[in-house]
């Protein structure tokens, strides 16, 4: 279902105990918040503080974004829960990892790894 918000559509699909958020957003530098308060409302709506957003969709990470994500992970933190990132552009996760946020160690490259926690490098066959 999608939330029209200002700037960004939040996609939100419920899975078994997890929130999945895919954030689209064709003009990052245009993106207006308080995303933070959004997911927030979404998490408290489902009940639900474990939450994966999708992050394939945005072109870059700025520095406001990560911003609103480091709020909203105080707040999953306090109440239990968890917070992963997943399909980030190389480019958007150096730009995460220059951050030196904790965030950097929860980014997954897909939905499955970030459901389950793991991460499963290329192997051969």
């Amino acid at each position: 279902m999608p939330v029209s918000s200002l700037g960004y559509k939040l996609e939100v699909q419920r899975g078994p105990n997890w929130l999945l958020v895919r954030i689209k957003c064709p003009h990052a530098e245009k993106l207006e918040l308080p995303l933070a308060e959004e997911l927030r409302a979404l998490m408290q709506k489902h009940f639900i503080y474990r939450v994966v957003l999708e992050l394939d969709e945005l072109p870059r990470l700025s520095s406001s974004l990560l911003e609103e994500i480091s709020r909203v992970q105080q707040w999953v933190k306090e109440h239990d829960g968890m917070l992963r990132l997943c399909g980030l552009s190389p480019y958007n996760l150096q730009v995460l990892r220059a951050q030196k946020s904790e965030m950097q160690h929860a980014s997954f490259r897909n939905r499955q790894e970030a459901i389950l926690g793991q991460y499963y490098p290329f192997q051969p066959r």
